[in-house]
């Protein structure tokens, strides 16, 4: 029964995806091009740059890579939001699941699964050249397993520790605001892990911490800055702090 009120979900959602992706045929935002660009010159052999040719140090590799892989597959910017609107149907089902694994009644789990399905925002993210679905995609495995940690249902052990700190690690290089979600994550298992838990937090650490310092050192190297990415200078500089600097 389960299986079929997730399936039912997934099929609601995947109908409103494809009538907003039929009403809607403009699939680029004005931050598309800085992750379409990235995605060019990686599968043209020039490194991760910018439309500019200088190393491209606001965006993350994460969703390029994504766009990158796409389109060496043969698909261009329609056919990449088509896929983006699969994946968050999908997200739909796993949601009713997730739901259920709360506690919730199929009923409520079932409600869940629509409400995700018919979110405008997610709608819109998925039909735009936009890294939300994908980050979403990466980071649900996450809340997935760590719930199964603070439910209690089996012990923390160090490979999941590890496999939750490398996808949130992951994640950050989709969005680098998830980088904070380690804090999180630490509270999570501090309270959930009776057994081992300073070895468990710190492989989760080191698995999470891979892939961002591994992404700031080649910042370092190629901009001059260790950071994850130049987007917080980027937005105050330009639309944040200007008034602020202007005023000052």
């Amino acid at each position: 029964r389960d299986a079929l009120l997730a399936l039912f979900g997934i099929l609601i959602a995947a109908c409103f995806h494809f009538a907003y992706f039929l009403s809607d045929s403009e699939h680029m935002s004005p931050d598309s091009p800085s992750y379409v660009g990235p995605a060019i010159s990686v599968l043209k052999e020039k490194g991760f740059v910018g439309s500019n040719g200088l190393p491209e140090t606001m965006r993350t590799p994460g969703y390029p890579l994504f766009l990158a892989a796409c389109m060496a597959l043969g698909m261009e910017v329609k056919e990449i939001a088509i896929l983006q609107h699969l994946f968050a149907a999908l997200l739909a089902g796993g949601i009713y699941y997730f739901a259920r694994k709360l506690g919730a009644s199929r009923g409520i789990a079932l409600i869940a699964c629509l409400l995700y399905g018919i979110d405008f925002p997610s709608l819109h993210a998925a039909n735009r050249i936009l890294t939300e679905t994908v980050f979403t995609l990466v980071l649900f495995p996450v809340f997935w397993l760590v719930v199964s940690w603070t439910k209690k249902e089996k012990p923390v052990k160090p490979f999941g520790a590890a496999v939750v700190g490398g996808l949130g690690g992951l994640s950050a290089l989709v969005r680098p605001i998830s980088v904070f979600y380690i804090v999180p994550l630490w509270f999570a298992l501090w309270v959930s892990g009776k057994r081992r838990r300073i070895v468990n937090l710190l492989i989760m650490s080191v698995a999470f911490a891979v892939f961002p310092l591994t992404w700031a050192f080649r910042n370092q190297e190629k901009a001059g800055v260790f950071t994850l990415s130049s987007i917080t200078g980027e937005s105050l500089l330009f639309w944040r702090a200007a008034g602020v600097l202007a005023i000052g």
